[in-house]
């Protein structure tokens, strides 16, 4: 019976300590802190590139969503990028 105690213990021991595991924060230790605001580097024609802080992905993507709106297109997210700052770039499609 002690045994199997000892068992259920560290099991519930295992699942607390992983609820409480934070992605993100862990993720931001490998990729470096980047100290930048959401911003446009690259912008011609339907092609976007913008870069930004891990987190503050919504930001990027609702700047693009208004960059493409100008010309009555919608923003298509391409590739990704994140090492310190993410870089996303996107397309203008009909």
């Amino acid at each position: 019976m002690n045994k199997i105690n000892l068992v259920l213990f560290l099991f519930l021991f295992l699942i607390i300590g992983c609820s409480s595991y934070d992605d993100e924060t862990v993720l931001k230790d490998k990729i470096g802190q980047c100290t930048e605001d959401v911003k446009i580097v690259n912008a011609y024609g339907d092609d976007i590139r913008i870069r930004y802080p891990l987190g503050s992905e919504s930001e990027a993507d609702k700047l693009a969503r208004e960059w493409c709106d100008v010309n009555g297109k919608v923003s298509v997210k391409g590739t990704v990028s994140c090492q310190g700052c993410c870089y996303t770039s996107y397309i203008c499609k009909n």
